[in-house]
């Protein structure tokens, strides 16, 4: 080979070399607006995270608020129900007092019934007497006219 064809060779290598650092320059420049657009990429994806514990520390705290609500409900249900159950007791007994207060009202209607016979007999009793009186009266006013005729 000859000195020129070296040099051609060479020359050839070389610009193959400069062509691929020219690439590789173009895949570093590339890379780093890859990594630019990574950079921001990641600094909004930590600001997402930032907020995303944020609404997670919120939403802890809403939880334990939700928890206790439920506690307290549940104590709440417990005092109701004996509530409930106390206030089926008081529904048996005074179910219990009507039941004896209705026979107490059908005992008393009976006794008013029974009164109301007697004051009717009564009264026909009163009506007999009165007019064995009215009668003893003209009776006693004839015997006495007869009396004082007598005398007079």
């Amino acid at each position: 080979m000859t000195q020129n064809e070296k040099l051609d060779l060479i020359i050839e290598k070389i610009t193959g070399i400069d062509q691929d650092v020219n690439g590789l320059k173009q895949d570093v420049a590339e890379l780093r607006q890859d990594m630019t657009g990574l950079k921001q990429d990641v600094s909004e994806l930590r600001q997402d995270v930032t907020v995303l514990q944020q609404d997670v520390s919120e939403l802890r705290q809403d939880v334990t608020v939700l928890q206790q609500d439920v506690s307290e409900l549940k104590q709440d249900v417990t005092v109701l129900k004996q509530d409930v159950s106390e206030l089926r007791q008081d529904v048996t007994v005074l179910q219990q007092d009507v039941s004896e207060l209705r026979q107490d009202v059908t005992v008393l209607q009976q006794n008013v019934t029974d009164i109301k016979v007697d004051l009717q007999c009564l009264h026909a009793d009163d009506h007999m007497i009165l007019d064995e009186i009215v009668r003893v009266h003209g009776f006693l006013e004839n015997h006495i006219n007869d009396a004082q005729k007598h005398t007079a």
